[in-house]
């Protein structure tokens, strides 16, 4: 990781800085466990399946395996076997080589798996990346069950929900609406910011009141979920599964032509169309995003929260308007970046300046595109999605305090409207003016 990491990040010093800073202060709970030969724990001993438990979390989760054990104490266990638990139903659902008759039924009763003391899974497909969790299951269970009930109910209950939604899919339902997109990114995705806000709230650390409502908790997930999907794009379709909804993407490629013909280069404009229309469907839930994560109080549930999101709003500005998710897929923000992130996430004033800053430096791709695909009418709802994020950071920005401020705030927000005006006008020009040539050459 090291050299590729500080080699893409050259010319960004603050990233270099943040990679050496992370690298540095690597704390001891996440280097423990980190390989087999630092087991210590016999293996019909009590520590052993706490020990493994975390072995497979440093395994499986790249990215989270840190954030995870520096939250609360309290909170770290539970959600340490949350994610194992989500980690394995994946597991079992990706697996393209299951047949159904064995696949829908784990799926459908995996909360019930969760309390069958030694349950192992040895049938995953031999290159499936996680299948090691599934082989030593046990210890997940084991230690599951040694959690206090009322985070065994909230873990049960978002996996029973969980499973069966994913078996839906498996069986055969398709994602052709928006709504469908919707439904499927709730089962993957807005089940987990449910879950998890249920297991803050029991801990005692965060309001019981943040679980009123699941319509926050479920655009947390949807937000993260719909940035995979974009990303996945070409990965999805090599494997034979499509998550992009045909009422968006059916718009874009002619009669019968199938998603996978927007990855030829003569569709570019149509794919990239296409792809600008689901950027504005993923912006329009970063609102509701920063709403849920201004409710928390415990610092260190911020700051597990946010790291995902900022990763997210970072995403969608490198995705934007970019044909290198239908040309080489698997597009990511560099590994400094990613970093630097982490360290601005660590309070809401930070996440409210990366969810700006990004904001505004799609906002600012966007008024560079203006009139140069006819096939795109996405700029005007660009700029809004954009402009709705700015705006509520700026109504909620209890800091800003000086008039200087604010009055740089109005700036940048008369500068959006004016751009999106701009470029409306002109982006209607250019379409009419397409559609008049078509017409002429008739």
């Amino acid at each position: 990781m090291a050299t590729a990491a500080f080699t893409a990040s050259l010319g960004h010093p603050s990233e270099i800085y943040a990679l050496l800073k992370y690298k540095l202060t690597t704390s001891d709970a996440v280097t423990k466990y980190t390989t087999l030969e630092s087991i210590t724990a016999k293996k019909d001993s009590p520590e052993y399946s706490y020990q493994m438990c975390y072995y497979f979390l440093n395994k499986t989760s790249r990215s989270f395996a840190r954030v995870i054990q520096e939250l609360h104490p309290e909170l770290c266990h539970p959600v340490c076997i949350f994610y194992l638990t989500l980690r394995g139903l994946d597991t079992i659902e990706d697996d393209m080589t299951l047949d159904n008759k064995v696949k829908l039924p784990l799926l459908r009763g995996f909360d019930k798996i969760m309390y069958k003391k030694g349950w192992t899974f040895k049938e995953s497909g031999p290159n499936e990346k996680d299948r090691i969790l599934l082989v030593d299951y046990d210890v997940v269970i084991t230690e599951f069950l040694k959690l206090k009930p009322k985070y065994q109910v909230v873990i049960a209950n978002i996996a029973k929900r969980m499973g069966n939604g994913m078996a839906d899919f498996c069986e055969g339902k398709k994602v052709k609406t928006v709504a469908d997109y919707d439904l499927y990114c709730h089962y993957v995705a807005g089940l987990v910011g449910i879950g998890l806000t249920g297991l803050f709230s029991e801990s005692g650390l965060e309001s019981a009141s943040l679980t009123e409502s699941e319509y926050l908790q479920n655009r947390m997930g949807l937000f993260l979920q719909k940035v995979n999907i974009i990303k996945d794009y070409l990965e999805d379709w090599k494997d034979g599964r499509s998550f992009w909804p045909e009422e968006i993407w059916g718009k874009y490629v002619w009669e019968n032509a199938g998603l996978g013909s927007l990855s030829k280069p003569e569709n570019i404009n149509d794919a990239l169309a296409c792809l600008n229309e689901l950027c504005v469907n993923v912006l329009k839930l970063a609102p509701d995003c920063l709403e849920y994560m201004a409710k928390l109080k415990e610092p260190s549930v911020l700051h597990f929260c946010a790291i995902p999101q900022v990763m997210a709003i970072a995403s969608i500005a490198l995705f934007f308007n970019n044909n290198v998710v239908f040309t080489k897929g698997g597009l990511k923000i560099r590994r400094g970046l990613a970093v630097k992130l982490i360290y601005e996430a660590t309070t809401f004033d930070g996440v409210k300046e990366v969810f700006k800053k990004y904001a505004l430096d799609i906002a600012r791709q966007n008024s560079l595109r203006v009139g140069k695909n006819p096939k795109d009418e996405s700029f005007m709802p660009i700029s809004e999605a954009c402009s709705d994020i700015v705006r509520w950071i700026n109504k909620h920005d209890v800091v800003a305090g000086t008039n200087k401020k604010k009055e740089r705030e109005r700036q940048e927000f008369i500068a959006m409207i004016v751009m999106a005006l701009v470029g409306a006008i002109t982006s209607f020009c250019m379409i009419q003016f397409f559609k008049w040539v078509k017409t002429w050459e008739a």
